[in-house]
């Protein structure tokens, strides 16, 4: 990130990644395959910036995988000393490569949480409606769907439900149910992501 403060919306990587698509189609006259790796989010070494670092990597993996990407790989695992800060871990080793202690910043349980959610769920697109900086996307599964959803700031959005109540997660895992009211869900929402799972009514056999 050339910015310690800049967001992935801010950096455009929306705009960045439907461009590269656009392009991808004009001179293939197709979609193709869309893989990521290596993207990352230092703290330099400054623990104010770790809360920062862990709503960055989430959402940035939850827009690869809205847009369509088949899979993400972000960087890096552990704190080393050439490029300080990137990892999900501290390096409590004396080696650089390979420790054999580390301890884990915030980032870990909230990807830990977001895979145990969307995992195995295919992106339906994005959420539209949300007012200005506000994001998400709609992942769909075989017995449920999950909508991932955040903004810059703390605000109330509605979201269309066809369902009286929907499992709410808040970026740690944390859920409680919320009742919908004349088929719509209020959501608070702000930069942390805010999941929503509707589960799906299966036919009889």
């Amino acid at each position: 990130w050339p910015n310690l403060r800049r967001t992935p919306e801010q950096n455009g990587l929306i705009e960045g990644i439907r461009a590269l698509k656009a392009m991808v189609r004009k001179h293939t006259g197709k979609d193709l395959p869309l893989f990521s790796t290596e993207q990352g989010f230092p703290t330099a070494r400054d623990p104010s910036k770790e809360l920062l670092q862990a709503w960055c990597h989430i959402r940035s993996n939850l827009i690869l995988l809205g847009e369509g990407f088949r899979f993400h790989i972000s960087f890096h695992s552990y704190d080393f000393g050439a490029e300080p800060g990137y990892g999900f871990f501290y390096n409590l080793s004396a080696r650089a490569y390979t420790p054999d202690k580390v301890s884990p910043k915030p980032v870990v349980p909230a990807y830990a949480a977001m895979t145990f959610l969307v995992d195995g769920h295919k992106s339906s697109g994005p959420l539209e409606g949300l007012g200005e900086n506000a994001w998400g996307y709609t992942y769909e599964g075989p017995d449920d769907a999950i909508m991932a959803l955040w903004s810059d700031e703390e605000k109330t959005v509605p979201l269309p439900v066809n369902a009286e109540q929907a499992e709410v997660f808040n970026w740690m895992g944390n859920s409680r149910l919320v009742a919908a009211n004349a088929g719509k869900l209020e959501v608070a929402i702000g930069p942390s992501p805010t999941y929503v799972r509707l589960n799906k009514e299966r036919k009889a056999e």
